[in-house]
């Protein structure tokens, strides 16, 4: 399984931190706790390591990308980080 972790940090004069969880959902991510706020989990059971920068490529910055214009103007900070293989 391959997941992605995002981290928020929110800015006392930008979106509401209710407003940013409604739109991470939007987005396919659920809450978690822990060190991370949300976590998305791909459709993707394995990741070859030639296929990683395909699935980069093709995917998670795409995923990123979504994710900034659907935050945009927010004044959040984000942080991703990617694993395979967790449980």
């Amino acid at each position: 399984m391959v997941w992605t972790f995002v981290t928020v940090t929110f800015s006392s004069d930008g979106g509401k931190a209710s407003e940013i969880h409604k739109l991470m959902k939007e987005l396919g991510f659920r809450t978690t706790l822990g060190n991370f706020d949300y976590v998305y989990k791909w459709d993707v059971k394995e990741i070859k390591p030639g296929e990683v920068a395909k699935f980069v490529e093709e995917q998670l910055v795409k995923l990123v990308d979504r994710v900034q214009a659907k935050l945009e103007g927010k004044k959040v900070q984000l942080e991703f980080r990617t694993f395979k293989n967790i449980r």
